[in-house]
């Protein structure tokens, strides 16, 4: 199937384990939209040291989640090997983003400032939220949960690596 690229990869969910016996998987996507998968693509799954390329034969939700079928996997021993494997996919597999829109991975790791451009912390993980998503900021060796939302975030700037944040008093306080 060819070789695994060595670029930056996404990783964009995980295998939970198998379902049935024909070799379908249950998996967790770090998203609730699963824009990031497609039929006839190929994913890289990684657990362990050699990382494999896979192709998705099928799609299906339901209330109990996402689960997959590989072209390759049609049993469910095969199914349970790829337990707890990470999904992952090259950055120009995903979908276009519209302006103000950003993939998680764009917003870790990102300085938070305030309005005057004063040091407050850094983006560490981002958690989806039914509303809105939250954004966890480590601030003076704490954690606190922020809400994206435009009271709170004011810019993002990727190419400078921040967050302009105007916090209100007890926002920060983990």
């Amino acid at each position: 199937m060819g070789q695994v690229p060595k670029q930056s990869l996404i990783h964009i969910g995980q295998i939970g384990g198998a379902r049935g016996l024909r070799g379908e998987v249950k998996v967790q996507l770090w998203s609730h939209n699963p824009d990031s998968l497609e039929c006839g693509s190929v994913y890289i799954l990684r657990r362990g040291a050699e990382p494999e390329l896979k192709t998705i034969a099928r799609i299906r939700g339901s209330r109990k989640g996402w689960f997959l079928q590989f072209d390759d996997v049609n049993n469910r021993t095969d199914a349970e090997r790829l337990r707890g494997s990470e999904i992952a996919v090259e950055p120009d597999q995903l979908r276009e983003l519209e302006d103000g829109e950003y993939f998680h991975y764009q917003l870790i790791g990102l300085r938070v400032i305030d309005i005057q451009g004063e040091l407050l912390g850094a983006v560490v993980d981002v958690r989806e939220n039914p509303g809105h998503d939250l954004l966890i900021i480590e601030h003076q060796g704490k954690q606190s949960l922020v809400p994206m939302v435009e009271a709170f975030v004011r810019d993002i700037d990727l190419e400078k690596g921040t967050l302009c944040l105007q916090p209100i008093e007890g926002l920060l306080d983990g």
